[in-house]
C-alpha cells in the first residue's frame, strides 16, 4: 500500500490495569482516503514508524493477524506521488485529466513487471526441461553428454509448449 504521511504524532505513554506502553499515531493518506493508526509499543510494527517523517511518501506492507493488519515493513517510496483520486479514478476508470499521479505510475510498474515475467517464463521451463532430461538420462546405460541432455530436454520443451497428441506421437527419446 502506498502512503502520504500528513502528520507522526508525538510519543506518548498509555496505561491501563497497572501496565503500560508507549505509542505514536500516524496520519496518512492512501488510496482510501485519510487515515490514522496508532502503534503500541508491545506490537510487532511499532518500530516501522521511528524513521516516518511528514509529507514523504511510502511503500507499506500488510499482513493480517486475526482483526488486525500489522505494517511489516516500510520503505520510502521515491518517485511516487500521491493525490486524493475520485472513487471512479481509484477503481481505474475514466480517461480525463484525473487520471494521472500515482495510478498511471502503478500502472505502469505493473505493466513493467508482467512484462519481464512473461519474459521469464520460457528461461524457468527451458530450465526445468533440463533438469528433468538429466533426471530421465540418469538411467541409460552410458554417460550422457550435454549434447544428449539437451536434445531431450528440447524435446520435452517442444511438448510442453504443444497443443495436441500429434507432438506425443513424435516425441520419441531414445
Amino acid at each position: 500500500m502506498i502512503i502520504t504521511v500528513t502528520e507522526v504524532g508525538q510519543e506518548r505513554t498509555e496505561s491501563k490495569n497497572n501496565k503500560s506502553w508507549k505509542c505514536t499515531t500516524v496520519k496518512y493518506t492512501g488510496d482510501q482516503g485519510d487515515k490514522e493508526k496508532t502503534f503500541r509499543s508491545f506490537g510487532p510494527d511499532y518500530k516501522l514508524v521511528a524513521s516516518m517523517e511528514a509529507g514523504k511518501t511510502y511503500d507499506v506492507g500488510l499482513k493480517k493477524e486475526g482483526n488486525f493488519w500489522v505494517w511489516t515493513s516500510v520503505t520510502e517510496a521515491d518517485g511516487f506521488t500521491h493525490e486524493k483520486k475520485s472513487s471512479s479514478t481509484r477503481a481505474g476508470g475514466g480517461g480525463g485529466a484525473n487520471n494521472t499521479g500515482y495510478w498511471d505510475e502503478k500502472f505502469n510498474l505493473d505493466k513493467e513487471r508482467f512484462e519481464f515475467d512473461k519474459a521469464k517464463q520460457p528461461l524457468i521451463v527451458r530450465q526445468s526441461c533440463i533438469g528433468y532430461a538429466v533426471d530421465y538420462l540418469k538411467n541409460s546405460s552410458s554417460q550422457p553428454s550435454v549434447e544428449d541432455v539437451l536434445e531431450v530436454a528440447s524435446k520435452f520443451e517442444a511438448f510442453v509448449y504443444s497443443t495436441g497428441e500429434e507432438e506425443l506421437q513424435n516425441m520419441e527419446v531414445e
